[in-house]
């Protein structure tokens, strides 16, 4: 009874202290929205989300702009930079219309430029197995985006914004649904409380995007979703992106998923940036196991500029500049082969998170090592104080009933 008693003493002591620990701050957050545009951005579509993340020796800039084409951008700068947007050029896609005070130490952005919904006739979960014409478009520019909120926590500052009536003005067609992001900055190391439950540092921002009852082609009956990701990063245009997998040993934050997916750009002068997602898709709004279906990635390819000049904030900030940095383009798909396709439930998530530095690898947390060292090592210690305790027994026991030796 004593035993359970300090174990549960224990447990509660060690749970506060690492509770403490993951909630100590390492970047003080602040943000601003549409910051020095309140008349001109009144009655336009301009979206701009910018957190400041001040460290003890730097200042990490996230712009999060869903003016048109959803764009996480992360700018690391001395405390005295300043961001600096001229709203008249922002506003008509001007390149260089954003840009800060100081010339950044490190740049970094990921951008969603388009949609691509695949008729996958063969239920192979692969968008390049499906012909051309079994591929439809959505451009992101196309949608009605409304911001939401834009809110600072103790350790966080979430941004949460939608896109909905979707009209192309080529073909003047319509679908019905929408897109949903939510948006988090983060001050200090931790996972993240939305499945599933990414493990984020100091130094990223997480973007959780839903696809919520997007209509489909009419004349597709077996549809999947895909994005477009554009990739750009101030490297030598003739260098690459590169992407590896890493096996997890448990599941203990996001049960039935044992993989983290990593895309590093180069180092350059000791800094990188980083792209990281677990491979697991949500088809319901309640994420667990037994609502998830899995993501497929392709082959990264060099993207072609000029179709990404307008509209974007890569552009309006890297400029004629990006011809000269390194531009890269990468597919991502939801769904998995007999999960019944996009219809079955109308919904479906992808998290990703945009990072500077070196990606976090995952361990066991506080928590586990100290349930494993419980359930494993006080049994041992006890079967062994247990079995001396038996020797040392039997040992008297059997002096006990010897007889004296006799000279």
């Amino acid at each position: 009874m004593i035993g359970t008693k300090y174990q549960i003493l224990l447990l509660a002591v060690i749970s506060l202290i690492f509770i403490g620990r993951s909630n100590c701050l390492k970047r003080n957050l602040d943000y601003a929205f549409n910051e020095g545009c309140d008349i001109l951005c009144k009655d336009k579509n301009a979206k701009l989300g910018h957190v400041i993340a001040n460290g003890l020796n730097d200042t990490l800039h996230y712009l999060w702009d869903f003016t048109d084409i959803p764009t996480i951008f992360i700018a690391l700068t001395s405390h005295n930079a300043k961001l600096h947007i001229n709203w008249h050029e922002y506003l008509k896609g001007s390149q260089y219309s954003v840009n800060f005070t100081e010339k950044p130490f490190y740049t970094f952005g990921v951008a969603i430029d388009r949609i691509l919904e695949f008729q996958d006739g063969s239920d192979t979960a692969r968008i390049d197995t499906v012909k051309d014409n079994d591929i439809k478009e959505l451009l992101m520019k196309n949608f009605q985006w409304h911001h939401k909120n834009l809110t600072k926590h103790d350790s966080f500052v979430e941004f949460y914004t939608e896109a909905n009536n979707y009209k192309d003005p080529d073909t003047n067609k319509t679908r019905k649904g929408s897109l949903k992001f939510l948006v988090h900055g983060f001050g200090s190391q931790n996972h993240s409380f939305l499945m599933p439950c990414m493990l984020h540092s100091e130094n990223a921002t997480q973007v959780d995007i839903i696809v919520d009852n997007l209509e489909t082609s009419e004349n597709f009956n077996q549809s999947r979703f895909a994005f477009e990701l554009i990739i750009v990063s101030e490297h030598n245009a003739s260098s690459t992106l590169v992407v590896d997998a890493t096996k997890k040993l448990d599941d203990e934050f996001t049960p039935g998923t044992f993989e983290v997916m990593k895309l590093r750009t180069p180092k350059i002068n000791n800094k990188l940036g980083y792209l990281q997602w677990r491979p697991v898709s949500y088809t319901h709004i309640d994420r667990d196991v037994t609502n998830s279906t899995g993501t497929v990635y392709y082959p990264l390819q060099k993207a072609v500029v000029d179709n990404y000049f307008s509209n974007n904030l890569l552009y309006k900030y890297y400029g004629e500049g990006m011809y000269d940095v390194l531009v890269q383009r990468m597919n991502i798909s939801m769904g998995e082969k007999r999960d019944k396709f996009y219809k079955a439930t109308n919904y479906t998530t992808w998290t990703y998170i945009v990072g500077y530095g070196v990606p976090l690898d995952e361990k066991f947390s506080v928590m586990v090592i100290l349930m494993i060292a419980i359930g494993v090592g006080l049994p041992t210690i006890l079967l062994s104080v247990a079995a001396i305790y038996v020797c040392l027994r039997q040992r008297r026991q059997q002096s006990r009933y010897e007889e004296p030796i006799l000279r």
